[in-house]
């Protein structure tokens, strides 16, 4: 079996040595052709990819939960494809995407990239999205073919729980690296792997992409193989480090002094503890259907796949002595025991379940569901396994900081984040229309201060993964000896140059509440939310929407959505 699978590597780095100049030299039109063809593709495989993934995470793939199937896999690499092909078109004129940017106080341009057209503004209205990069720095990157280049291969180690990823960190690397690609896909989700490669044919038959399959012991053998120059993979900061520096004790001594094995390029989304901030408004500011409606926020960016996000939302911040402490967290409490059991299909989940339970033993347990979990009142002063351990499966936590006034509150938040939580990937606040008015300088200096690549503001910080204009990846300033949540962003379809942070801000309240407390805004209940009622038609439609952005699909899909 070694033997056959270091063959099928060699014969398929031949193919990436042979062509990689040819991709670096490629006239952008040519490239965009490839694009469009790929993207024909996914549409006539998203019904077997969502079914099969469906199927494998333990789902009928006719229910509702297979919604979510829909979401993350081929709504996602539509979306992502869609964008990026819009945005090489742009280039191709000549021109930049035409995009909203501002100059902040600080110096900093901030380009809006969503909502950047009509269909997005009436679909997700009320919610606004900007990518922030350094003072002075250009905002787009500019495609041009490379005369005369030697070419680069990059191995994409892919991940294992969302099968768009491989799809998009692949076109990322083309595309926005100019690199042809070697696709390891993960044994968790390598079922996938023969649509993917159908998906990404054009690629394939041109000779700028090939799919390798098979155990760690092919991931190391791709890596250390002197045809490979850069490396991205998606998974845990120990798998990373294992590459890096090796693994065992051998590895973790050369980590300890600094001496790398690895002397090419890494990028990497590695994930971590992620927060949800929940800022104290006055009394009466939250309404009962609030509570409820957030409760659902909060659940959802838990248990939705099960937790198995590198992005799930892991720690709930609560101000102490905020008389909304325990109507939220009855309002959680009732979700988390009402919500039907998930299949724990993923690999290691029980034991990183049980670890994280064993710490905390005072945990609330839900009898349907072994892995379901809600550990209150950890003090934030002490260490705690949930602070430090991503759970990567349903395990809620919940710590209370000082809260003497709101900004003084917001700085703690930011404080604890920062400093006792480990990882930088993406983090999410929770805060009523009325005291973010109020409190907008503190709110937005605790913005700026979180150091998450990614921050939602009563929107779960992962929408920046859905969102495909969005650079979705680490907070910037990780190293590979102290790599947190990874280095480098990935998604990022208008190719914004160095892209540091994507801040998401979205209404309170969902519609047609919001339009009874004054607010307008047109969004619906988010896709994502576990209690959605209409997931799987909504994702379904928003897809083929994606696939052929026109007006002809939007009543049935608006429609799809009021049903939510």
């Amino acid at each position: 079996m070694e033997t056959k699978n270091n063959s099928t590597l060699h014969t398929a780095l031949t193919a990436l040595q042979e062509n990689k100049a040819t991709w670096a030299c490629m006239p952008l039109p040519a490239k965009i052709k490839l694009l469009r063809t790929a993207r024909a593709a996914l549409g006539r495989h998203a019904q077997a990819l969502a079914d099969l993934s469906a199927i494998r995470k333990g789902h009928d793939p006719h229910a509702n939960a297979a919604g979510e199937e829909w979401m993350l896999g081929p709504w996602a690499a539509a979306y992502g494809m869609t964008t990026l092909l819009s945005t090489l078109e742009t280039l191709a004129r000549d021109e930049t995407p035409r995009l909203r940017t501002r100059r902040r106080a600080d110096g900093r341009l901030a380009t809006q990239v969503f909502p950047t057209n009509a269909f997005e503004n009436l679909l997700v209205h009320g919610l606004i999205v900007e990518v922030l990069t350094p003072p002075g720095a250009p905002h787009i990157t500019h495609i041009q073919p490379h005369e005369n280049s030697p070419g680069a291969i990059a191995l994409v180690l892919g991940a294992g729980n969302v099968v768009s990823i491989p799809i998009l960190d692949t076109l990322h690397k083309l595309y926005a690296e100019n690199q042809v690609v070697l696709l390891k896909m993960n044994p968790v989700n390598d079922y996938a792997g023969p649509l993917i490669e159908q998906i990404l044919a054009p690629y394939i038959d041109a000779g700028f992409l090939r799919l390798v399959y098979g155990d760690a012991a092919v991931g190391a053998a791709a890596v250390q193989h002197p045809a490979i120059d850069e490396i991205h993979i998606t998974g845990s900061a120990r798998t990373h480090d294992a590459i890096v520096f090796g693994s065992g004790a051998d590895g973790a001594q050369r980590k300890a002094r600094g001496e790398a094995l690895l002397n090419k390029r890494i990028t990497s989304e590695l994930g971590g503890v992620s927060p949800v901030i929940v800022v104290p408004g006055n009394p009466g500011d939250w309404t009962a259907a609030d509570f409820h409606f957030q409760a659902e926020n909060i659940v959802s960016q838990r248990v939705v796949h099960n937790g198995y996000n590198c992005c799930s939302s892991q720690v709930l911040v609560l101000p102490q002595g905020w008389s909304g402490n325990e109507p939220l967290l009855n309002e959680i409490r009732r979700l988390l025991r009402e919500l039907p059991a998930r299949a724990p299909y993923y690999p290691g989940s029980a034991e990183r379940g049980h670890a994280a339970l064993q710490a905390h033993p005072h945990a609330e347990r839900f009898d349907h569901d072994p892995l379901r979990a809600l550990i209150t009142n950890l003090d934030p002063n002490a260490p705690q396994h949930a602070f430090v351990e991503e759970a990567f499966c349903p395990v809620l936590a919940q710590t209370a900081l000082p809260a003497p006034d709101v900004p003084t509150y917001l700085r703690n938040a930011v404080r604890f984040a920062n400093e006792k939580l480990s990882g930088t990937l993406s983090a999410t606040l929770l805060i009523d229309p009325r005291t973010a008015r109020t409190h907008a300088t503190a709110l937005d200096a605790a913005i700026d201060e979180l150091r998450y690549g990614s921050i939602g503001v009563n929107i779960w910080g992962a929408g920046g993964f859905l969102l495909p204009g969005a650079a979705w990846g680490a907070h910037p300033g990780h190293t590979i000896h102290d790599i947190g949540s990874g280095i480098g962003m990935v998604h990022n379809a208008y190719l914004i140059r160095d892209a540091q942070k994507t801040v998401m801000r979205a209404s309170f309240r969902e519609m047609p509440r919001a339009w009874r407390h004054g607010a307008f805004s047109l969004m619906p209940k988010p896709l994502w939310f576990i209690t959605h009622r209409n997931a799987l038609e909504v994702a379904q439609r928003v897809t083929r929407f994606s696939l052929d952005p026109s007006w002809r699909h939007m009543p049935r899909l608006l429609a799809a959505a009021l049903r939510a």
